[in-house]
C-alpha cells in the first residue's frame, strides 16, 4: 500500500508513479473496479438493447430493413456509450461507490482523500492527474 499523503510533497510525481501497478490491478481484470461498474449496470443496458431489437422486429415493411438495421446499430452504439460515459468522464465521483472500491485498498485510500473536503489541495491535484484531465 502506497502512502497517499506523500503526494502532497515535492516528489509527488515519483510517488504517483508508484501507484501505477497497485491501481492497475485494482482497476482492471475480472474483479477490477471497471468490471464491477459494468456488472452493476449490465442488466439495465441489456434490457435497453433488447427493447431496441423488439422495436426493429415490429417493422413489417421489409423494404426498410436496411435502414432499420442501421438505426439499430446506431442505437446499440448510443446505449453502450451512454452506459460507459460516467466511467469515462466521471471516474472520480464513482470512487465514492463503496461497492466498486470494496477490497481495493489503493482505490479506497484515494477515494477517502478525494472525497474529504479537508484534504490537501496538492495531494488531490496529484491524484486527479493520475485519472485524467481536471475539471478545475
Amino acid at each position: 500500500m502506497v502512502d497517499i499523503k506523500v503526494l502532497s510533497g515535492n516528489n509527488w510525481l515519483e510517488e504517483l508513479q508508484k501507484l501505477y501497478l497497485p491501481l492497475k490491478s485494482e482497476v482492471q481484470g475480472p474483479q477490477g473496479f471497471i468490471r464491477r461498474f459494468k456488472s452493476q449496470r449490465d442488466d439495465e443496458r441489456k434490457q435497453e438493447i433488447l427493447n431496441a431489437i423488439d422495436r426493429v422486429r415490429l417493422i413489417n415493411d421489409k423494404s426498410e430493413l436496411d435502414s432499420a438495421i442501421q438505426l439499430l446499430a446506431n442505437e446499440f452504439l448510443e446505449i453502450n456509450n451512454r452506459f460507459s460515459a460516467s466511467l469515462y468522464y466521471d471516474f472520480i465521483a464513482l470512487l465514492g461507490d463503496n461497492d466498486l472500491c470494496d477490497g481495493k485498498p489503493t482505490l479506497e485510500a484515494i477515494a477517502r482523500i478525494l472525497h474529504t473536503p479537508q484534504s490537501q489541495y496538492s495531494c488531490c491535484r496529484s491524484l486527479k492527474s493520475s485519472f485524467g484531465p481536471s475539471d478545475e
